[in-house]
This record gives structure tokens, C-alpha cells and sequence, in this order.
């Protein structure tokens, strides 16, 4: 012949290779070949094919692995990593104690659990058509023996007021699978780190019990968890009477200087108290030269309403008497309200009130009321308000007829508004508030502040606290989630939104994050 043609084929097409006569080819992938050669001359041509005559195997793999955890207490469940190399097609995985194999998977990445203690050896066989290689790890795996519990734990804060939210955190030794918290008040939690709110006052005893496949242990820590009751007016509140020419200060609450006895031309005498019950002192005045002041006493608090009420006669003929008070030494954390004549004062908002003089002698009647239940009012602009309520179990109260037309909370893993209640309205969230009209609402609630709440990578809907809060002191975890240094608020008259860096009590605002974190918006 004086020409050659070689071509190769893995299916139904050829390719050719070359035309030297006794040529040389490197088959690159792996497979099985078949060769035709057309061998030519000036009378002519034929050909010769030879079907499946070369096979060509692909490298051998070179086994490797890793797993994670290899230490720990049994049962231990162990997650195998293949990084072999040569792509494998067939895994076959052992362990061993001693001198006998046991082959566990034959997955290419299994996880497999060590119930038993021991060290265990592990090999790795990978294999493919061009063979097969073995990694052995020589005493691995070590699997400690599983031991008893031994209860342990501790909780923050373990005192304050109504209602107080205590998170527990489990800190058992011995692996423990199940958990049993007591919390003194016939309340039980099965979470490994539970929050428990006390809603009473009063000194619990808190046991943990663990329990795992080798035993149970208790931990009880005796009156570990100390609730008090909310203090109304832990201080004085001076409050000038000024009638004419005639100035007096009172002094009320729970005042040390305030006294029990009778003070002649102050006081009016009462009959012997109920037995168990007391009074509170109310008022007294340091000049007589006033026409006529005395206290009005008050049956025992309701430990369940923890409300304190003095209630001020007044009898003035000559001038108007004029009430004045500084509202700065009133506590933050408490609702003070004066009401007179039918009105209600925020004693926080107003500084003065004037009883006008009474010709005949009418007495004038002026209560004064300190809660640890919070109150504010709440601005509604006609058409759409964003807003929120700091207060926990919070109570309306609603204009007549009732503007309120709908409430909308908002779904951040949704993306979606959702329709809400006022009753349903959460301290840290915001809500949108359509009205018909112009107008107020008026909560009042528990004060929930500081607040925590968890927000979701996107935009959330925040609330605040009573108390005008900056952006930038508002704890946040992770740090840096924040996806800008500042929140949006809405502007009810242009009805835009506005960038803001101080959040205002009663508002809502839109606020970005890049992950799911927890805010701590502070309070008072």
C-alpha cells in the first residue's frame, strides 16, 4: 500500500488518528476502542476493523478521608468525608478494635454511629475500573463511655420585679438527653434552656432533673429565683399648695418623713383599722395657716393591682389654690396620674393644676393615682399610621365612634403583611394603623422595657420603648447586622418615609438587616 488511514471508535462514530503507516497514539480517556486501518494503493483500497481491540482503564483512585467528630461519648455519631482522588466509583468503608474488620458503608460520605466505647481503627477502600487503594487511620475514632448526668445550671437574673423573665441555662456534665426544670410554681419546662416569667411575688426553689440512657441526676438550687412586687412611689413628691398669700408643701408616698399618727388641724380621726389590714399615710403639711387639708385614707393594696391612691380635700374661700409639682422627680418606670374635676393629668406632662376658690365652703376633691402599670397617648394622623406599643398585656382606649378601620402586622420571612388586632399589637414590633379621622388612642400596660426581640435578614418592622431611643444604642446580635446606620420612619403629613437615627415612643419603623439577628432596644 502507499497510504494508511487509522481511525478509532467508542460507538458509531469514527475518528481518525493518523495516516502514518505503523503509527504511534495516546488514548487520553478512558474506554474500550475499536480500530479500522484502509490501506491503499494505485489498484485500489481495503480495510480491516478490529471491534472492542483496545481498552483503556482509568487511573487507579488514591484513597483518602477525613470525619468529624472522632472523639466524644457514646453513643457517637460520626460524619465519614471522602477526598480520594481518581474518581472513585465504589467506596467501601471499615472499622476495627483489634485484628477483625467490620465493614459499616459502602455510601461514598456516610455518617455512622459508634454506640459502644472504644478506639476504633478506619480504613477506606476506593476503587474504580483501574483498580482500587486503601487508607487505613490507625485508632481514629475514640468513643468514650457514656456516664450518668451530673444536673447543673444557672439563670439570669435571678431577682426582680413582676413580671419577671429568668432565662435558665443548662450547664449538666455526662451528656444528658432529656431535661426536666421545676420552677417553684407549679410551671415545668422538658427545653435544655428554657425563659420562665414569674407573674407573682414571691422566693421559688428551681430543680433541673437530666436524664440520659445511663442515669439521672437533680440539681435544686432553695429560693434561688426572688420576685418582688413593683414599688409604687418609693420617693416624696414635694407639691406646693399656693392659695393667696398662703404657700404650703406636701409631702406624699411612701416617704419616710410622712407620718402615721394624728396631727391636730391637719388630720381627720378615723376609727380603729379592720384587723390585718393597714393605710397608707397620704399627705401632710407643714403650716396650719392653711384653710382646711387632711388625708384620706385607703383599704390594703391588692398585691395583684400594686396601685396607690391618695385622694386631697381642699377647702379654699379666699383664692384660687394653685397646684404646682416638678415632674422630673417623679420615678420613670411608674404611672402618675393626677385627675380633678372630671380631668386626668399626666403628672409627667403637667406641672400645675388650678382649683378655683369656692365662696361656700364646697369641698374640693383632687386624687392623685401611682401605678407600675405605664400609660401613653398615641397620635393617629387620617389614613395610614405606623406605629407600636412598648407596654406588655396592653389596654385601649378607643375614641367614639371608633376610627380604626384595620391593623396590619408585617411577616418578615414571608414578606407579606398580615392582618392583626390592637389587643395582638407586641412591644418591639410596629404596625400600620388605618383611621378614618384625626385622632388619639390611649394604652396602658406593663412596662416591657428593654426590649428584645429577633429580627430576620431583610426588612423588619421595629418598635420602641416610653422613652425616645438613638439608633446607635440599640444592642444588636450578631454585631454588624445592621444593613444601614439608621431606620426609616413615616411621615403621616407628607405620607413619605424619612430616614431617622432616633426612634420616637408610640412610632414604628422599618429597619434593614443583613442576617437573622436580636435587637435590645434599651428603656428606663
Amino acid at each position: 500500500p502507499t497510504s494508511w488511514k487509522w481511525e478509532y471508535s467508542t460507538g458509531s462514530t469514527w475518528t481518525q488518528f493518523s495516516t502514518s503507516k505503523s503509527p504511534s497514539y495516546q488514548f487520553s480517556s478512558a474506554g474500550t476502542y475499536s480500530i479500522r486501518l484502509t490501506a491503499s494503493n494505485a489498484g485500489g483500497g481495503n480495510t480491516i476493523a478490529k471491534s472492542g481491540y483496545i481498552t483503556v482503564k482509568p487511573p487507579a483512585p488514591v484513597a483518602a478521608f477525613t470525619a468529624s467528630p472522632t472523639t466524644g461519648t457514646a453513643p457517637l455519631t460520626v460524619q465519614f468525608t471522602d477526598q480520594s482522588s481518581n474518581t472513585p466509583t465504589s467506596w467501601k468503608w471499615e472499622y476495627s478494635t483489634g485484628s477483625t474488620w467490620t465493614q459499616f458503608s459502602t455510601s461514598k460520605s456516610p455518617s455512622y454511629q459508634f454506640s459502644s466505647a472504644g478506639t476504633y481503627s478506619i480504613r477506606l477502600t476506593a476503587s474504580n475500573a483501574g483498580g482500587g487503594n486503601t487508607e487505613m487511620k490507625q485508632e481514629y475514632i475514640a468513643v468514650d463511655p457514656l456516664v450518668p448526668p451530673v444536673a447543673n445550671f444557672t439563670a439570669t437574673p435571678t431577682s426582680g420585679k413582676v413580671p419577671l423573665t429568668v432565662n435558665f441555662t443548662d450547664q449538666s456534665d455526662g451528656v444528658p438527653t432529656e431535661w426536666l426544670w421545676n420552677f417553684g410554681d407549679n410551671i415545668t419546662s422538658d427545653n435544655q434552656n428554657p425563659a420562665h416569667t414569674y407573674t407573682s411575688a414571691g422566693t421559688y426553689t428551681v430543680s433541673l432533673s437530666v436524664t440520659n440512657d445511663d442515669g439521672s441526676n437533680t440539681k435544686t438550687k432553695a429560693e434561688y429565683i426572688i420576685v418582688d412586687l413593683p414599688q409604687p412611689a418609693a420617693q416624696s413628691l414635694p407639691i406646693t399648695v399656693n392659695a393667696g398669700t398662703n404657700e404650703q408643701i406636701l409631702t406624699f408616698g411612701t416617704d419616710p418623713d410622712g407620718t402615721e399618727g394624728f396631727d391636730a388641724g391637719l388630720d381627720l380621726t378615723a376609727p380603729p383599722l379592720p384587723p390585718g389590714v393597714t393605710f397608707d399615710v397620704v399627705f401632710m403639711i407643714s403650716d396650719s395657716l392653711f384653710p382646711r387639708l387632711y388625708t384620706d385614707i385607703r383599704g390594703e393594696i391588692d398585691e395583684a393591682d400594686p396601685e396607690r391612691h391618695w385622694q386631697m380635700e381642699i377647702i379654699t374661700r379666699d383664692a384660687d389654690s394653685i397646684l404646682s409639682w416638678d415632674p422630673t422627680l417623679l420615678p420613670k418606670d411608674l404611672t402618675c396620674t393626677l385627675t380633678y374635676a372630671g380631668t386626668r393629668y399626666d403628672m409627667k406632662s403637667v406641672a400645675t393644676i388650678t382649683v378655683p376658690r369656692a365662696a361656700d365652703g364646697t369641698v374640693q376633691r383632687v386624687a392623685i393615682t401611682i401605678s407600675s402599670g405605664m400609660e401613653m397617648t398615641i397620635p393617629l394622623a387620617a389614613g395610614w399610621n405606623l406605629v407600636s406599643v412598648p407596654y406588655a398585656d396592653p389596654a385601649y382606649t378607643l375614641p367614639s365612634p371608633n376610627p380604626i378601620q384595620v391593623v396590619y402586622g408585617y411577616n418578615p420571612a414571608t414578606r407579606a403583611y398580615v392582618i392583626s388586632q390592637l389587643d395582638q399589637m407586641q412591644p418591639g414590633k410596629a404596625y400600620w394603623i388605618a383611621s378614618t379621622s384625626a385622632t388619639e388612642i390611649t394604652v396602658r400596660g406593663t412596662n416591657a422595657s428593654p426590649i428584645t426581640t429577633d429580627l430576620t435578614a431583610g426588612w423588619n418592622l421595629i418598635g420602641g420603648t416610653d422613652q425616645t431611643v438613638a439608633f446607635g444604642s440599640i444592642a444588636i446580635d450578631p454585631a454588624g447586622s445592621w444593613a444601614m446606620p439608621f431606620v426609616y420612619g413615616y411621615n403621616t403629613g407628607t405620607r413619605a418615609y424619612e430616614q431617622v437615627t432616633v426612634l420616637t415612643p408610640g412610632a414604628g419603623h422599618w429597619g434593614a438587616v443583613t442576617a437573622d439577628c436580636t435587637i435590645m432596644i434599651p428603656g428606663v
